[in-house]
């Protein structure tokens, strides 16, 4: 029979989320809320094939493809052949699933793409439901059913907490608002370079501070703490790039070791400091992520990841270069007072 399509409302969870829980899943496809996230920008519509699974279908451009079906193992055939029958049969071209050519580098336009996330599981997960529901009811005017979402995960999520019971230390799952008038994400920075006291090791694609993150940098690398940044090699807005190199002389004369990532751009956003504790997330270290953006992260205490991104961290250094004060200072007049007046416009960067 043909697969009925149809667009994603508030009330598709009910008929989705059983799903979702089938088969072990590593994809962004597996988590619900990144389907209400793009559904008006890819059109985002779901069929269920013979109640086994959940087929999508998404548009781009004016074609059509698709993801990789919820279902249990041994159900998988099945729904692809469904899938790649409506492909030929009603929409007269072959199956297309689509992956984020860039990120997965099979198109590289920036070099080498390096990016960073991390997977929770347990509890701490209701803490990104909450924050998605609550921006969408602020988007839609809505008010939702909490209690729903939260009774339907909680014991998928004490199942998984079970399995990782020999996990230590704590997890802390943040957002920033820019309707709160609180600075949160800034916030998780600034405790960090302020508390570390041996090393603090930051990855970001962008470097447009102001004067009191520049100072807290300064000031621990003054207190002799070993502080290293990276930033791309290869960037992705040029402008912003020569905003990103022109903070450079300051932090190098003050202590602040730099780091361009050699083979391309470097996407992460990430801090870790003496083995101790970490973020993962979403804010960028420049004016409008830090204050006008809808961001989040998770910040990590003495757990078995806050370790994971060391070494991580570790090896990009060994892949990047440092940059020296004496390669800046052989741009050109021009170019360095470019540099400086671009200053003016770091808010709107």
């Amino acid at each position: 029979m043909s697969l009925e399509f149809k667009k994603i409302e508030v009330n598709s969870i009910q008929k989705m989320l059983p799903f979702y829980a089938m088969r072990h899943n590593m994809t962004c496809d597996s988590v619900f809320l990144e389907s209400y996230v793009w559904k008006d920008y890819y059109n985002v519509r779901y069929a269920i094939w013979e109640n086994k699974a959940l087929l999508w279908l998404m548009e781009n451009e004016g074609r059509c493809f698709s993801a990789m079906p919820l279902c249990r193992e041994e159900d998988l055939p099945g729904a692809f052949a469904a899938i790649e029958e409506y492909f030929n049969e009603e929409l007269g071209y072959p199956l297309v699933i689509n992956l984020a050519d860039e990120y997965i580098n099979a198109r590289v336009r920036f070099g080498y793409w390096k990016d960073a996330a991390i997977r929770l599981t347990g509890e701490c997960v209701w803490s990104f439901t909450s924050m998605f529901l609550e921006l969408w009811d602020y988007i839609l005017k809505t008010e939702s059913d909490y209690t729903f979402y939260r009774a339907t995960s909680m014991e998928k999520h004490r199942l998984q907490e079970k399995i990782h019971a020999d996990e230590k230390g704590f997890v802390q799952p943040y957002t920033d608002s820019p309707l709160d008038h609180e600075d949160v994400g800034e916030n998780v920075y600034l405790n960090m370079i302020s508390r570390a006291k041996k090393y603090l090791y930051i990855f970001t694609p962008y470097l447009i501070i102001g004067s009191e993150m520049r100072t807290a940098l300064v000031n621990a690398a003054k207190s002799g703490v070993d502080v290293r940044l990276v930033v791309p090699g290869i960037p992705d807005k040029k402008l912003v790039y020569f905003l990103t190199q022109s903070n450079f002389p300051y932090l190098i004369k003050n202590g602040v070791k730099i780091y361009t990532y050699t083979p391309g751009f470097i996407h992460a956003k990430c801090f870790v400091s003496d083995d101790v504790q970490a973020t993962v997330g979403t804010v960028n270290m420049d004016y409008r992520s830090l204050c006008l953006h809808f961001e989040c992260g998770v910040w990590m205490y003495r757990t078995r990841a806050v370790l994971q991104v060391k070494e991580d961290a570790l090896k990009t250094f060994a892949e990047s270069h440092e940059v020296t004060l004496e390669e800046f200072q052989k741009k050109s007049f021009l170019v360095r007072t470019f540099m400086g007046a671009l200053k003016l416009f770091a808010p709107l960067l």
